[in-house]
């Protein structure tokens, strides 16, 4: 099981992007900054385009999220949201 962590409730696996990890998870900048690093990272290797439903699903599913029926749920959560395609 995957264990989620910090004030944007993501996966441990993503603050191997950052130092000290478990600092950062509770402090939402830098928590932010991970992110963005593990999306940079994995956004072109996994086949999708790099708009909003991609990062979200990368986000919920891992590094080929983007590629699996399972993440669908959560990315009709985060569209209602207001993130789109084109976002």
């Amino acid at each position: 099981m995957q264990r989620l962590l910090g004030s944007i409730v993501i996966l441990a696996t993503v603050f191997t992007f950052c130092e000290g990890f478990k600092a950062c998870a509770n402090d939402y900048t830098c928590a932010s900054n991970c992110v963005r690093a593990y999306m940079k990272r994995y956004i072109g290797s996994s086949g999708c385009p790099a708009n909003c439903e991609s990062y979200a699903r990368i986000h919920n599913g891992g590094p080929r999220g983007c590629r699996y029926p399972s993440t669908l749920r959560y990315w009709e959560k985060v569209h209602q949201q207001g993130c789109n395609v084109n976002s």
